[in-house]
Order: structure tokens, then C-alpha cells, then sequence
């Protein structure tokens, strides 16, 4: 009894609240209005979006938002309220321009062009039931027509589902809905062998049952469903969940059902629509007249498909149209880090020149030494004159025996300072466990390949070192041969990538 007394106070407390006037914008600033006629939702947002992405760095523009909400009511009396409230807010701003989505929107900011919109240009997106007629008197108006791709959509899931026998479509009685499915069922004319079944009148446990009993020589279509029987009104996240469940896939045209159950389908994109109507605004804005400018019939819709929900229903992906933007596929590695797979396919591939080149430098190493038995002069010479930096260290105690140039100039010394001494007493190694690791392999295999290093010259300056080494015989003592490669900037780059 209390609340009886109270609401009405209290509702008019709230709508005087929300009408109070928005105080006049800054001279020169145009004044821009989006007018939704729903509530905020994904498919608002989209458009939205849309808008902002073409007409947010305009300069001068000041930019309203309103949502009408008429998916929870919109009777008359609603109507005008809304229409009081908004005369009321917007008393004091001349507005420049309206831009519109969805039906319920365009027919109100038309009944009220002339007054509480100011004579304001209306450009309008997401209409389904478009007539020319309905702009009559109404020259200052243009747009984007939203038209459902029913055929292409069809086409496709027939095509998908070659053996479909049944189509059960999931609608409700809003009056979008009704124009909709008037528009499906025309183009199932084109499938007379198809038995068509409309699920509507059901409640929300009702239809999540039903999708889950469809034979498996059917498929779903679907076109609206935001309250049930029970007058209860459903949510996406809802339908998603009764989608997945569904024996068959669910097909359709709603872009904000991708990725939550709703298998593909031709989608009217609200992204496409926001941004196609928002370019018209901007023509506008920037001095085109709105009569002059066509209103645009073709609906901008997309292919938009279900990755996983069409594994699920052994749908083969080659399906799949060109140009179709897929929702769920499963990212590769290349597509989560392009740069890093370059980057370390080219690393691969230097080491494998580097593995390479050291290889075929060892085997004409081996190949010298058999020649070396027989002209030791040869040897000398190839050892002196190679690129490549080589030492020559006696087994016995490690001292330095030869060294070519390459070798001292790497390690910065002279020849005098380095025969004779071994890298233990040069310093030449940063770490002598490394030393010890090296010739401890050596000892075990005979050979070492490829063991990287950190290195210093005489100058104290550190680098990664790349060491081959093998036994070699001098004059009939032991020796060791070593191979040295300056890698410092393939180490560095390694690091980096980490």
C-alpha cells in the first residue's frame, strides 16, 4: 500500500531529474545525437562503434547518447513520455544532427523532426521494415537499410547440410520479428521439398528442450527470440547456451550470437552498419545537404561462421566462403607471434650456416691432416693463410704451439706473447670450469663440435666463442687443433628474442 502511494512521486521525481536541461553547448560546436531504440547491448555497441570510428576525430562536435529501450516496452503512452523527457533535455541544444539505429528510433526521431529534434538531419541504420514512403515529408533524411540475407544464408546451410529435410525457425512476435520471418519464409519458396516449422509461443525451458530433440535431417534458423511465452525476457548469454546445446546447428544473421552458439550465417554487422551510416553524417556534417545523398539499399553483411560448433557438427571447414569472418578457430603459433617465428626461423637458419660451415671447415681439416702426413709445408701453409681463427695446442701441457693470424687477432696478441702459453695462463677464458668442461669432452670423445663459450682478449674485452677441436699429429707428438668462431651477435640477438 505504502509503495502504491509513493511510486507515482517517485516516478515523477526520477523522469524531472532526467529531464533537466543540458546547458548550452559552446557557440560554433555541432551538436550530434545517437539515438538507439534499444537498450545497451552488443549489437548497440557495435554500431556505436561504428560511429565513433568515423566521426570521432571530427573536430567541434559535441555527442549525446540516448537509449530508448522499446525491446521492454513501447506503447504509446512510453512513447510519449520519452518524447516529453527529451523535449525537456534538449530544450536548450540545437541539434545538428540525429543519426539513428534500428526501426523503433527512425520512426520516433521522424514523429518528431520538427519539434524536439530541432529540424535536425536524421541519418539512420539497422532498419529492417524500410519503405521509401516512410520518409515522405521528410526531405533532411538519409541512411542505411538493414536487410537480412535470408538466401545467401540459406544457400549456404544447405549446402552445408546436404541432406536437410526440416527447418525449424526460432522466432518470437516482436514486430521486427514478424517482418523477418515473413522475409525467410519467401525465400524458402526457393526449397519446396524443405518442410518448415516455427517455434515460437514457447517458453524459454520449453525451446531449450525442443533444440535439443531435432532430428538429425534438420537444421535451426534463427531470427528473434528476447521474450518468451511467459512474458519472461531473455537474454544473448541464454540463447547461447540453448544454441550449443541444440542436436543441430543453429544458423542466422545476428553478429552478437558469434562465438555464443549461433553456428553462421549472411550476419547484418552492426560494425558495417555503424560505420557505413556514419560516413553519410559525416557528408553531412561537413556541408552535403541529406536530400542529396541516396539512401544505400544494400545492406553491408558479412559471412561470420562458428569454427568449433561446426567441428562439432561435422561440417567440413572448407565450406567455409571466402572473405567469411571465422569466430573460435584455433590460433597457431605463427598467427599468435609472427615476429617471433621470423625472427627465430632466420636464427635457424644462421646457425645452420654457422653448423654448416663449421662442418665442412672440420672435414677439410681432416682432409688436410691425411695430406699433411705427406707435405707437412702444404699444411702449414693452408693452417697459416685460413680465415677461419685456428691454434695448434700441445697435449701435453696445452701450450700453444702455432696460432695463424686469424687466432691472434682474434684474441688480440702477438705472436710472441702467445707460443708457448697456454689459454690458462693467457686468461683467455672467462670462466676456466668452461676450460675444464671443454677438454674434459675432448678427453671422452676425441673430438669436441660446436661448444660455446665466453671468451676475453688481451685487452680484457669479453665474446662468445665457438669451439671445434680434434687430435692432430706434429712431428709424432700429440696435439690438439682448435677452431675458433667469434658468435657474439648471434648470442646477442638470442638474448634479445628472450
Amino acid at each position: 500500500m505504502i509503495f502504491r502511494l509513493i511510486r507515482w512521486p517517485l516516478l515523477t521525481a526520477l523522469l524531472v531529474a532526467l529531464a533537466l536541461p543540458i546547458p548550452a553547448q559552446a557557440q560554433g560546436r555541432a551538436q550530434v545525437l545517437y539515438l538507439f531504440s534499444y537498450h545497451r547491448a552488443q549489437w548497440s555497441d557495435n554500431i556505436y562503434t561504428g560511429w565513433q570510428s568515423v566521426l570521432g576525430d571530427m573536430a567541434g562536435l559535441d555527442f549525446h547518447t540516448e537509449y530508448m529501450d522499446t525491446k521492454r516496452r513501447a506503447d504509446p503512452a512510453y512513447l510519449a513520455l520519452l518524447a516529453q523527457l527529451y523535449r525537456d533535455k534538449y530544450a536548450d541544444v540545437p541539434l545538428n544532427l540525429v543519426l539513428t539505429a534500428d526501426d523503433a528510433a527512425l520512426r520516433f526521431a521522424l514523429d518528431h523532426q520538427h519539434d524536439l529534434l530541432h529540424d535536425a538531419p536524421i541519418v539512420f541504420c539497422g532498419v529492417n521494415d524500410y519503405d521509401p514512403a516512410l520518409l515522405e515529408g521528410h526531405p533532411d533524411v538519409t541512411g542505411v537499410v538493414e536487410r537480412g540475407d535470408f538466401r545467401e544464408t540459406l544457400a549456404r546451410a544447405f549446402l552445408m547440410r546436404p541432406d536437410t529435410r526440416r527447418i525449424y525457425v526460432i522466432t518470437d512476435e516482436t514486430e521486427t520479428a514478424r517482418v523477418n520471418l515473413a522475409n525467410l519464409q519467401e525465400a524458402l519458396r526457393g526449397y519446396p521439398d524443405v518442410e518448415c516449422t516455427v517455434l515460437r509461443d514457447l517458453s524459454a525451458a520449453d525451446l531449450a528442450r525442443r533444440l535439443t530433440e531435432l532430428p538429425e535431417d534438420s537444421f535451426a534458423f534463427f531470427i528473434s527470440f528476447w521474450r518468451d511465452a511467459t512474458g519472461r525476457m531473455i537474454q544473448p548469454r541464454q540463447l547461447g547456451e540453448m544454441f550449443r546445446e541444440a542436436s543441430v546447428p543453429v544458423f542466422g544473421r545476428v553478429e552478437w550470437l558469434m562465438g555464443q552458439g549461433l553456428t553462421g550465417g549472411m550476419c547484418v554487422r552492426g560494425l558495417n552498419q555503424g560505420v557505413a551510416s556514419g560516413e553519410l553524417a559525416r557528408r553531412i556534417l561537413l556541408g552535403e545537404a541529406a536530400s542529396s545523398i541516396p539512401v544505400i539499399t544494400e545492406s553491408p553483411n558479412q559471412f561470420m561462421f562458428d569454427w568449433e560448433l561446426l567441428k562439432r557438427h561435422d561440417i567440413p571447414t572448407r565450406l567455409i566462403p571466402a572473405g567469411a569472418e571465422v569466430v573460435n578457430r584455433p590460433v597457431s603459433l605463427y598467427e599468435r607471434n609472427p615476429a617471433l617465428i621470423w625472427a627465430g626461423g632466420a636464427t635457424i637458419a644462421v646457425l645452420g650456416a654457422l653448423v654448416l660451415a663449421l662442418w665442412i671447415a672440420i672435414l677439410r681439416l681432416r682432409r688436410t691432416r691425411d695430406r699433411l702426413r705427406q707435405s707437412e709445408d702444404k699444411f702449414w701453409r693452408a693452417f697459416a693463410l685460413s680465415p677461419m681463427p685456428m691454434a695448434i695446442f700441445r697435449a701435453s701441457d696445452g701450450a700453444i704451439h702455432e696460432a695463424n693470424d686469424s687466432y691472434l687477432q682474434t684474441l688480440e696478441y702477438d705472436r710472441n706473447d702467445a707460443i708457448g702459453r697456454s689459454t690458462l695462463t693467457l686468461g683467455a677464458w672467462l670462466d676456466n670450469l668452461e676450460r675444464a668442461r671443454f677438454y674434459e669432452t675432448l678427453a671422452a670423445q676425441g673430438a669436441v663440435t660446436a661448444f660455446e663459450a665466453r671468451l676475453k682478449t688481451r685487452t680484457g674485452h669479453a665474446f662468445d666463442g665457438l669451439l671445434s677441436a680434434n687430435h692432430i699429429e706434429v712431428n709424432q707428438e700429440r696435439h690438439i687443433l682448435v677452431v675458433l668462431q667469434d658468435i657474439t651477435q648471434r648470442k646477442e640477438a638470442e638474448r634479445a628474442l628472450r
